[in-house]
């Protein structure tokens, strides 16, 4: 083989395992620390405003620690559901400095790093923020949230378990389209006189001005008499019924509480619970 053509090719490998390398700091960095150095603090996000309407021009910085020699630079990518645009994806790119010096491989001195980038959403909802490396590797989320003034849609999405420590047994879940027709589907499970467990939902909602509370229709739902295989004492069978219980308002106090209050249907019969998030 020609000598020149030879070392051509070697020190093309070079550069690509350079390149490699570089990229791969960049993750230890934002996402699992450095050999040598201090594991990396997570990725933090802060979103100017924070809340805002269609159409106002929005400022998402990124704070994260990376190699020295390695600093990236940030770049927006196009939504990944470009149908909805409820994902924006945000990738910190080791393209600048490094991925021609041989040192970088070699680096193991963190800094920390904020980027920013620029974005105008036009339509209200949450949005997935996701921030990516070089190598397409997750660093991080939040959300970007965008509401008109005075608008009626919620300003968090229920969707989870919830339930109250003063009652710990006793719960709510809920299915929340907050990114899409924000209406909400809620299962809440609680106890009769007799200690026998009873079902209800929580549907027709409505969202009030601010976002912040939401009421609805309470159904109780039953079965007709089944006997079911032993041991067991209830078990999976078709709706013979639903009764309109009352009226439920949901008031949200913060992302991870909220305070549910149901009214019978004859006005009679007040119910207060004070919920929490479930956090996994």
């Amino acid at each position: 083989m020609n000598t020149n053509r030879q070392t051509s090719l070697i020190v093309r490998h070079f550069m690509r395992l350079t390149r490699n390398a570089a990229s791969a700091w960049l993750l230890a960095a934002g996402a699992i620390g450095i050999a040598g150095a201090q594991a990396a603090d997570p990725v933090s996000f802060e979103i100017t405003p924070a809340i805002a309407a269609p159409g106002v021009p929005r400022q998402i910085a990124i704070t994260v620690q990376v190699p020295a020699s390695c600093l990236p630079t940030a770049r927006l990518v196009a939504s990944i559901d470009t149908a909805r645009k409820r994902t924006l994806t945000i990738s910190l790119d080791s393209a600048q400095q490094s991925l021609g010096n041989p040192a970088a491989i070699f680096c193991d001195d963190l800094v920390t790093r904020r980027f920013t980038v620029n974005y105008t959403p036009d339509t209200e909802g949450d949005m997935r923020v996701m921030a990516v490396n070089s190598l397409a590797y997750y660093l991080g989320e939040t959300t970007l949230r965008t509401r008109a003034t005075n608008s009626n849609r919620s300003q968090y999405d229920l969707t989870g378990m919830w339930y109250d420590p003063a009652t710990n047994g006793s719960g709510l879940t809920f299915v929340h389209g907050a990114t899409r027709d924000d209406q909400v589907f809620g299962t809440w499970y609680v106890y009769d006189s007799a200690g026998i467990p009873r079902w209800y939902t929580i549907q027709n909602v409505q969202w009030k001005a601010g976002g912040l509370e939401v009421q609805g229709q309470l159904y109780e739902t039953r079965a007709n008499s089944i006997v079911c295989v032993p041991p067991y004492t209830g078990c999976p069978v078709a709706l013979a019924f639903a009764n309109t219980s009352g009226v439920v308002s949901i008031v949200m106090q913060g992302p991870n509480s909220a305070r549910i209050t149901a009214v019978s249907s004859n006005g009679g019969t007040t119910l207060t619970s004070n919920l929490i998030r479930s956090i996994f």
